[in-house]
């Protein structure tokens, strides 16, 4: 088993046994939270735009605003690199309503020669799982904001794949920062919607680094 697969079992016992457990709850559930719950556990096919807003301390309506400055994806396969098959992705969130986004980053790992092999070590490309992101969740606000004109080598950006986990196809709305084609992005929004996504965005990144840190302990 590999090391995420073991805490991946853990928190769904924890979160079976002590979180969901219908018989003796241990928590008041709320109605987003059940139905977050059952979203990941395929009992119903999608988070729904309100749950999403609940999940995030949203106002309603505010993903009703945000759809038209998005590219709406709604059966995305596993496997599938955004990242590197969607156009004009160094800059977008993926906005997760259905299945889960991971966050890869791709590294070269060392293949050791035999010991009659008289060459040097060669290398071949291997990946690391940073994070997965499951619905009611932002994917990608860490490449999103680039300013002063920074320069980052593309080979070594993390890319965003479609999990096999948490029910695929995978539904997300991706917000670009500039925009494509005839969609809105970012920079065409209203300050006000801005301000809502903002404070959620900077909520996410936040517990982000918490799970990050707790991961390097």
């Amino acid at each position: 088993f590999h090391e995420t697969d073991c805490l991946d079992y853990c928190n769904e016992y924890v979160v079976q046994n002590f979180s969901y457990d219908v018989a003796v709850p241990t928590l008041p559930l709320e109605p987003y939270m059940r139905e977050y719950r059952a979203v990941i556990r395929n009992e119903m096919p999608r988070l729904s735009e309100n749950a999403f807003e609940r999940m995030n301390d949203l106002p309603a309506g505010v993903l009703k605003q945000l759809r038209q400055f998005c590219e709406v994806r709604l059966d995305e396969p596993p496997g599938r690199n955004l990242s590197d098959e969607l156009p004009n992705m160094s800059r977008a969130m993926c906005f997760i309503f259905k299945g889960a986004l991971s966050l890869v980053k791709i590294v070269p790992m060392v293949e050791k020669p035999d010991k009659l092999d008289t060459h040097a070590f060669s290398f071949r490309r291997g990946k690391r799982l940073l994070s997965r992101y499951p619905p009611g969740h932002v994917a990608g606000i860490e490449m999103f904001f680039k300013f002063h004109k920074q320069r980052i080598d593309e080979d070594l950006q993390p890319k965003l794949i479609v999990s096999s986990l948490l029910g695929p196809p995978a539904e997300i709305w991706i917000l670009r920062y500039d925009g494509w084609q005839e969609i809105p992005g970012w920079k065409q929004m209203p300050d006000g919607l801005k301000g809502y996504l903002a404070r959620m965005l900077c909520v996410q990144f936040a517990d982000t680094l918490k799970h990050a840190n707790l991961k390097e302990r």
